[in-house]
């Protein structure tokens, strides 16, 4: 069973690391509420790992190795079960890189109270154990992807509550060409609060062409849904939305990276190199992002002319250097 958000206060993650999950959660959820922006559950769980790591009190990182599939005893197949049951006794951080005879790669992590947590569910969907999505952090970011769901739930009914208390819930406001329970119409007007409902459930009159009028009912949530009203964050998440909290490291130095390529076809150094490509992402294995280069006459499906490699500090998002080595992958003229 998955860590979810009822196991968490039995987990040792520590009382500073409990709060910065949820002002972590707000934050990126206000931004989404704000600006209409879809937040991927992936993208959320990259960003909650990366400022809870250092707060949580339980975690202990210990990485046992890349380690080929074991067999379920007295079975010819191999078991993703039986390879990771060790980890079940671990605290939480310790992790693997588990093999399967193609070739392709998963990483596990223990999630301290018996559970065990995966990125890819079972895919082995990659092929070098430096590859990004094995790293130690989106491990973790797996143990943490129920608590996320779970929570953000609870969260986003927070902040439409707070919105719907201080929104002006007067009669007579006007909605048009909008869907009410699946449907679209072109006027819906608030009637009021349903006498003697608990909880605000507003009549509404909805108006169709071609269609007589007609009478619904919706609660809180649906209502905010209908008039949208002005974004309000719950007192207990003031504060919360700051830069640090709406970009993880590896988005960071992905923007980091783009930019010193930019910067260095600016400068020269990129003599050469088309459009094909420029854009293309950033291949990451450790401090290291690669991406391939291609030439100014580059077309899909032709060659590579070389590699861009950018390096950062480690730990951090400051590149160190950017290098065009526009011949590693030039084939030979000998």
């Amino acid at each position: 069973m998955k860590l979810g958000v009822a196991e968490m206060g039995r987990a040792n993650f520590g009382a500073a690391c409990l709060r910065e999950f949820d002002l972590t959660l707000a934050a990126n959820l206000e931004r989404s509420l704000r600006d209409g922006s879809t937040l991927y559950n992936d993208d959320l769980d990259i960003r909650l790992a990366d400022r809870c790591a250092p707060l949580d009190t339980g975690l202990r990182p210990g990485f046992a190795g890349v380690r080929d599939l074991l067999a379920v005893p007295d079975a010819p197949h191999l078991s993703v079960e039986v390879s990771t049951e060790f980890l079940k006794a671990e605290a939480r951080g310790t992790w693997v890189i588990l093999r399967e005879p193609s070739g392709g790669l998963d990483a596990y992590m223990s999630d301290g109270l018996g559970g065990i947590g995966t990125r890819s569910g079972k895919k082995f969907d990659v092929r070098s154990p430096d590859d990004q999505r094995l790293s130690f952090l989106a491990t973790y970011a797996s143990t943490l992807s129920r608590c996320s769901y779970e929570r953000r739930k609870t969260m986003t009914d927070e902040f439409v509550r707070a919105s719907y208390e201080a929104a002006d819930k007067s009669p007579g406001r006007v909605a048009r060409d909008i869907h009410v329970a699946g449907r679209k119409y072109d006027r819906v007007e608030d009637h009021g609060i349903e006498p003697g409902s608990e909880g605000g459930v507003h009549l509404l009159r909805m108006a169709r062409r071609g269609v007589r009028t007609l009478t619904g009912r919706v609660d809180a949530a649906n209502w905010c849904k209908v008039f949208a009203p002005p974004l309000v964050v719950p007192p207990a998440y003031d504060g919360a939305n700051i830069p640090e909290r709406l970009l993880s490291m590896p988005e960071r130095r992905r923007s980091a990276a783009q930019a010193a390529y930019d910067r260095g076809v600016a400068e020269g150094l990129g003599e050469g190199i088309g459009h094909l490509g420029c854009r293309a992402p950033f291949l990451a294995r450790g401090d290291v992002h690669e991406r391939a280069a291609y030439g100014s006459d580059g077309f899909d499906g032709s060659p590579p002319v070389g590699t861009v490699r950018v390096t950062f500090a480690p730990g951090s998002d400051e590149v160190l250097s950017t290098e065009f080595d526009l011949d590693a992958l030039r084939p030979s003229l000998g």
